[in-house]
């Protein structure tokens, strides 16, 4: 078995003289760090590349081996092997005080990511402990073949196997063990939702920060786990009449070798669906297991409508205004040839963009209904580019934000927000469009952390900065509700951050350098989001398997 997974620890050092060389015991032996500077100046310790479990290809993680020496932790683990569609490569208070601990789980789409590219020190301000995970990506950490070859949510039980890890050791670090925070943005918000339904992570988490994560995108949370795994295994050359032929086939080639002859997800020729998507998915019952083993029995929007959540825990959730500005909106955006494509033959790209292809009733009606929507008699060109960014915000996020919302508070207290700002710098930049809209997916980030994100250069937030007051207040409020279970930090016209009461979808936090708390849902979301409740209920009931969503 090859050790593959580790945690990056981050601890402040408070009322104390900083040791040049911090060694910590763990349960699984001691381990050395380094020294490093906040923002505002402020010494914290630095702990890399813990490894805490170990697995064969596609099997379920173990615990780490214990080791004799002290292992070096200065230094940052080798990446879970991933493909980077940015990059297009192939990488792998007082002395003694416990303080709250802030988990990080990244975002990409459960595809790439890794630790290493958000750096600590805006976090460092403040009185938490950050922990940020490597686990799993892609085909190795979400294949599913829905039998017992390989059950699949592989890099969600890495992600338990890490959570267990801070259980036990995190007070070794400075962290309070039940205080544990899991802040997750993109998919890792929808992996942070989903260890709330998930029993074997009962007790390893206390609050969520749920920031652009929704179990109800259809490419996050993977209806048809079997069908990807074929469409994967014809395309790097593998069998596919049986599941053990074909996983014996992926088991035997180097990971190198898959990531190289897959086919790539490429905005500028709109593939999305010819795309295998691999992601968290409803696991089917092994021999021997109950539903305790599992770390998503059902649906979850089931799970949530039963009143299976496991974890009763305080959660924020909320996004970016423009979550549906992404690398395919900015491509379209940027090649005009392919918007008008878009246009001419949007009866027959969009099934295939918002993927409802194979879960519609009728697709034709479903692109009917959107296209009249949106863009009423209008072309999609420069003009009407929001209405478009609109369907992939409300398609693949908000419209599951909202939901997913309506479901959870009916058991624990939820904190809905929307971050409308205008950043001196967007993503969408490093896609080649020069232009800002607002807040589009992955700008939040910046705010959060200083970002070594391939393909992005975000430039480091400093006091100089002009966004230096909104980065720390984001930062002071996430830091707050780690430490409380509630955001408490607030800052501007919006003096109160209030919870929002069961059912009802209509108090928002709207976060920019102004604040404003909304007793009525914001005015632009209620019809769209209206608009695909009906579109699920009537046209798309497949993806819910559940009974009819609630009207807003």
């Amino acid at each position: 078995m090859k050790a593959f997974t580790a945690v990056c620890f981050v601890a402040l050092v408070l009322g104390q003289e900083a040791a040049a060389t911090p060694i910590v015991s763990t349960q699984l032996g001691q381990v050395q760090g380094t020294t490093g500077e906040s923002r505002n100046g402020r010494m914290f310790y630095s702990f890399k590349g813990i490894p805490y479990g170990k697995s064969e290809r596609f099997q379920a993680p173990v615990v780490a081996d214990k080791w004799a020496d002290v292992k070096d932790a200065t230094a940052p683990a080798t990446p879970c092997i991933q493909y980077s569609p940015f990059s297009r490569e192939i990488f792998g208070e007082e002395e003694g005080k416990l303080h709250p601990v802030i988990v990080y789980l990244h975002g990409g789409l459960n595809n790439d990511g890794d630790s290493e590219s958000f750096e600590p020190k805006y976090f460092m301000d403040e009185d938490v402990i950050l922990v940020v995970p490597n686990f799993r990506l892609g085909v190795f950490g979400f294949l599913s073949t829905q039998d017992n070859v390989v059950q699949g949510n592989m890099g969600l039980r890495d992600q338990v196997l890490a959570l267990k890890f801070v259980k036990e050791n995190i007070e070794k670090f400075g962290g309070d063990s039940n205080r544990v925070t899991i802040l997750g943005s993109g998919a890792g918000g929808e992996d942070a939702f989903l260890h709330t339904l998930s029993p074997p992570s009962k007790g390893l988490v206390d609050n969520v920060i749920n920031m652009g994560g929704t179990t109800l995108s259809r490419i996050a949370f993977i209806l048809d786990p079997v069908t990807e795994a074929k469409k994967f295994g014809t395309q790097v050359g593998c069998p596919v009449d049986s599941s053990d032929a074909l996983v014996a086939c992926l088991k035997g080639k180097p990971a190198k070798e898959l990531l190289e002859k897959m086919t790539k997800l490429n905005p500028a020729a709109l593939n999305i669906a010819e795309f295998a998507w691999f992601g968290p998915v409803v696991e089917k019952l092994m021999p021997g297991q109950t539903e305790e083993d599992l770390i998503v029995s059902d649906n979850p929007i089931k799970l949530m409508k039963d009143g299976k959540i496991v974890n009763k825990v305080p959660m924020i959730m909320g996004g970016n205004e423009h979550e549906g500005l992404n690398i395919v909106t900015a491509t379209l955006y940027k090649e005009k040839a392919l918007m008008e494509k878009l246009d001419k033959q949007w009866m027959d790209i969009a099934p295939e963009l918002f993927v409802y292809k194979d879960t519609a009733k009728d697709k034709d009606v479903v692109s009917a209904k959107i296209r009249e929507f949106y863009f009423k008699d209008k072309p999609i060109n420069d003009e009407t580019f929001a209405k478009l960014y609109e369907i992939f915000n409300d398609r693949f996020m908000g419209f599951g934000l909202v939901i997913s919302s309506q479901l959870y508070s009916k058991s624990a207290p939820v904190y809905l927000y929307y971050f409308a700002h205008v950043p001196e710098t967007s993503g969408i930049k490093f896609f080649g469009v020069d232009k800002s809209f607002g807040m589009a997916h992955l700008d939040d980030l910046q705010f959060l952390f200083k970002l070594n994100l391939p393909g992005f250069k975000f430039p480091e937030i400093t006091k100089e900065s002009k966004e230096y007051e909104l980065s720390q207040n984001l930062v002071k409020i996430l830091s707050s509700f780690a430490e409380n279970g509630k955001p408490t930090k607030v800052w501007g016209e919006g003096k109160e951050w209030k919870r929002m009461d069961a059912g009802d979808p209509s108090k928002w936090y709207k976060i920019g350098t102004e604040t404003h708390f909304h007793t009525t849902a914001p005015e632009q979301f209620t019809p769209r989001i209206g608009f695909w409740i009906d579109i699920f209920n009537k046209e798309l009931s497949k993806e819910k398997e559940t009974p009819d969503f609630p009207k807003l």
